[in-house]
């Protein structure tokens, strides 16, 4: 699908590009598109749980040492990867990497932004 919407955003000189002339309206359908990537995303980790090594964390399990009593609070538990961009797992590894770096190379010295203009 994100290759698909990649397709349909290139400017070619040959095609019209009324996609790309539609100022405001091509900046909805850029957010739609996201939108609906990552739902599908979403979609797809709910569906494919047993091959993300999601019984690992069994919510029952889990609350039972948590000290939870009521069973109807106990439900499952959908895991998000480390590759889900966004999610605390992803979040967390690239805080440990990061820390890692400054710890072996030291704390960066210069924040250098970069601009570029392409007109």
């Amino acid at each position: 699908m994100r290759e698909f919407y990649a397709f349909l955003i290139q400017f070619r000189v040959d095609e019209g590009n009324i996609l790309l002339q539609c100022s405001r309206l091509f900046l909805q359908f850029i957010i739609d598109c996201y939108a609906t990537i990552e739902a599908w995303r979403l979609l797809y980790i709910k569906k494919h749980q047993s091959t993300l090594h999601a019984k690992l964390y069994n919510g029952l399990q889990d609350a039972i040492t948590v000290g939870e009593n009521d069973a109807h609070a106990v439900g499952t538990r959908l895991v998000l990867p480390a590759l889900f961009t966004g999610g605390p797992r992803y979040m967390r590894q690239h805080l440990l990497d990061t820390m890692a770096i400054c710890n072996q190379m030291g704390y960066p010295d210069f924040f250098v932004r970069f601009t570029s203009n392409p007109n």
